[in-house]
């Protein structure tokens, strides 16, 4: 019977080990950001489906015709940045009109996340769920 003590040195085993452990986690991060990539067209697509409905087929030309209205009055890269330290304790002037269409549309987009989530498997909610919880646990974000 073969045993790896008669082999390897104890510096050898814990290098094995460790590249082994390396090796899980790159391939248990690509799996976390295909899930949340997929989350996130998933999330992309019924935010589109609720501005469709509520604004009409044109909101796409609207949003253009905003923004560039807004890169008007402001070129900066905080355009569309939050209130935080870099950005002086003001919101860029696209934030305001960010915010507004999303409140405004709160209860639909929360509408529509729940039937996603209703249609989808017990396996796949449970899939996402360990993952987020792994996230969260391991030290994600």
């Amino acid at each position: 019977m073969f045993d790896p003590n008669d082999y390897l040195t104890e510096a050898q085993k814990q290098e094995i080990a460790e590249d082994m452990f390396r090796q899980q986690m790159r391939e248990h991060l690509s799996n976390e950001r295909q899930v949340s990539n997929h989350l996130y067209q998933i999330n992309a697509e019924l935010i589109h489906e609720v501005l469709d409905s509520s604004l009409g087929g044109d909101w796409r030309e609207q949003l253009v015709a905003s923004v560039q209205e807004s890169l008007k009055k402001d070129l900066s890269f905080t355009i569309f940045r939050a209130s935080d330290r870099y950005t002086g304790g003001k919101d860029g002037p696209g934030v305001a009109p960010l915010r507004e269409a999303v409140e405004k549309h709160t209860d639909r987009i929360e509408q529509r996340v729940l039937l996603a989530i209703e249609e989808m498997d017990e396996y796949r909610i449970a899939e996402i769920m360990r993952l987020v919880l792994t996230d969260r646990l391991g030290g994600g974000k």
